[in-house]
């Protein structure tokens, strides 16, 4: 299952990053497989769970690009339990939520800090937010009222493919990876199944 997931993930990842290179620079980098000019990211000081991206933004403050190569091939270890993959996402979204509020100055500069960059503050800071509150609200209006919830059932809500139920969960994780995802060790399971 989680193998599926990764997958589907990377998917949609792949097209982020292309697109967002397409425009400017991306926003996120995959760790395993980066490559800088030397000079640019000499006596960095990296202070985030996310050093990749903390990477990305250190660069992009210099007024340089940081592009994707989709040809790239980049292999890493992925944790085979679902409650892993979760604290990995978590601790991933914690960090990288954190490297997006510190970078608050390159908001309205360039084509990154004009389209890229509040995209990335909606997807990843705002958004989780308020599908959280929505389904918070949801929940209140169904317990208050069961005729809504006969309603809601019987006429207006549509089976949840997986794609909605993996969009949701997402959101809701990272809504509350900030509060939770602390000194989580979060590859130590799947490199301990892979005999590493």
């Amino acid at each position: 299952k989680t193998y599926k997931e990764e997958k589907d993930y990377r998917f949609f990842y792949d097209l982020w990053r292309r697109g967002e290179s397409n425009i400017d620079s991306i926003s996120v980098c995959n760790g395993p497989l980066m490559m800088f000019r030397t000079n640019l990211i000499r006596g960095a000081k990296l202070t985030s769970l996310v050093d990749d991206t903390e990477l990305v933004f250190k660069v992009i403050n210099k007024n340089f690009r940081v592009i994707y190569d989709p040809n790239s091939l980049v292999y890493e270890i992925s944790p085979l339990e679902s409650t892993e993959r979760t604290k990995q996402k978590m601790r991933r979204v914690r960090g990288l939520m954190d490297v997006f509020l510190k970078n608050l100055n390159i908001l309205g500069k360039g084509k990154f800090g004009s389209i890229i960059y509040p995209y990335i503050l909606l997807t990843h800071v705002i958004s989780p937010y308020l599908i959280l509150a929505i389904i918070l609200i949801y929940l209140i209006l169904i317990f208050k009222t069961p005729l809504i919830v006969l309603l809601l059932l019987g006429f207006f809500i549509p089976k949840i493919g997986s794609f909605v139920y993996s969009f949701i969960s997402t959101q809701i994780i990272m809504a509350l990876s900030p509060f939770l995802a602390r000194g989580w060790n979060t590859a130590k399971s799947s490199r301990e199944e892979l005999g590493r």
